[in-house]
């Protein structure tokens, strides 16, 4: 599985953020639709995802990630397992966040709408069909 999140290389690091003002625009480009309030936390390895009172745990294994530069996209190939639930108090990192999100030609745009800004990550379960997609609009945002 593939997950490519825009973002812009600043030297060692990566900016995600997208203005608020980009959502409507965004919307109505991919036709997202809204999936509600997600709370997202990672511990280790394990990313724990809270969405309608249900929650799910999943085993995520970073195989390769690389930085492709003409469409301003970190590229992360990952394998993912679920894993049995667990209870847990202290986390690596906790996200709360408003999910729009939208399949189209087997890519996953997903849109996360946070208090000051959003973020936007395309699933696929290949880099051929995302960029057979992407080549087809010719952008990313």
């Amino acid at each position: 599985m593939f997950a490519f999140y825009y973002c812009i290389q600043d030297g060692l690091s990566y900016n995600a953020k997208l203005p608020l003002k980009k959502k409507e625009e965004l919307i109505q480009k991919y036709q997202l639709k809204r999936v509600g309030r997600i709370k997202e936390y990672w511990e280790n390895n394990v990313q724990i995802i809270l969405r309608n009172g249900n929650f799910c745990f999943n085993y995520w294994t970073d195989k390769t990630i690389e930085y492709n530069k003409k469409h301003n996209l970190l590229m992360n190939e990952y394998e993912i397992k679920p894993c049995d639930q667990y209870n847990f108090y202290q986390v690596d990192q906790e996200e709360i966040y408003i999910l729009y999100e939208m399949v189209i030609n087997n890519v996953i745009i997903q849109v996360k709408e946070y208090d000051n800004f959003l973020t936007i990550t395309y699933f696929c379960p290949s880099k051929i069909d995302f960029f057979e997609y992407l080549s087809k609009d010719n952008k990313v945002i």
